[in-house]
């Protein structure tokens, strides 16, 4: 929230002294009439601005109170009618410390509104619970696939496909270790003039096949090559 907030007041500070470097230095801290160099309608502009991007109203008596963003800021988090939820995911294995979300979220900590849920992997309950969904009543499998997909719900469907598409007999130690090693597997029993078509179509959108040249020709040709790898659900 403080980030985007001292970016609209620097892009409204660069339209309005487009040769100063002040906005630049500027903090949440600054003065808005000294520092940022807002008056009165400025500060109205930056008002409307800041309500328009937060999707909330602010206090009239601000315009003339509010000395910093630091004012503006307590304003804002203070605010309990805001009409606009967000929901936002990220994989915290792909969060280093210098990227921008990892600022976004030591602010958000201090934000009473902003709540953060932590998703971790099936359980083995509820792993033997999806299994009987499906008609499966096997909880040796059920302990060797929490074992080996750690619950991950995309990889548990990969391997379970596997199980099915080889007769439905399994041993312990022998489920593939990973989502490459699922697919690759699944892959391995079809012909080769379907893996050729499945790794066309995996860089070609339908638009993009229809509008080839020769299109419906080499369309029909597509299709019909990869109907084997339908039914296993790769295609």
């Amino acid at each position: 929230m403080a980030v985007a907030l001292i970016e609209i007041a620097r892009e409204l500070h660069r339209e309005l002294h487009p040769r100063s470097r002040m906005g630049e230095r500027a903090e949440l801290e600054s003065s808005l009439e000294t520092v940022w160099g807002f008056d009165s309608l400025s500060r109205a502009e930056l008002l409307l601005r800041v309500e328009r991007a937060f999707g909330i109203h602010l206090p009239e008596h601000l315009l003339c109170e509010a000395e910093t963003l630091d004012d503006l800021l307590a304003a804002l988090r203070g605010a309990k009618a805001a009409r606009l939820l967000v929901v936002g995911t990220y994989r915290n294995t792909e969060l280093g410390r210098t990227h921008p979300l990892a600022e976004t979220l030591a602010e958000l900590r201090r934000d009473a509104d902003a709540h953060r849920i932590s998703l971790s992997g099936l359980a083995e309950e509820d792993i033997d619970a999806y299994l009987s969904a499906i008609g499966i009543d096997d909880r040796a499998l059920g302990r060797e696939l929490a074992e080996v997909t750690s619950g991950n719900p995309f990889f548990l469907i990969e391997v379970l496909r596997h199980v099915e598409e080889t007769g439905g007999t399994w041993a312990p130690g022998t489920l593939p270790e990973g989502v490459r090693d699922a697919t690759g597997r699944r892959l391995a029993r079809l012909s080769d003039a379907t893996n050729a078509a499945l790794s066309i179509a995996a860089a070609c959108s339908a638009s993009h096949m229809i509008m080839a040249p020769r299109g419906p020709r080499r369309v029909l040709c597509v299709v019909v090559t990869m109907t084997p790898a339908c039914p296993t659900g790769v295609g």
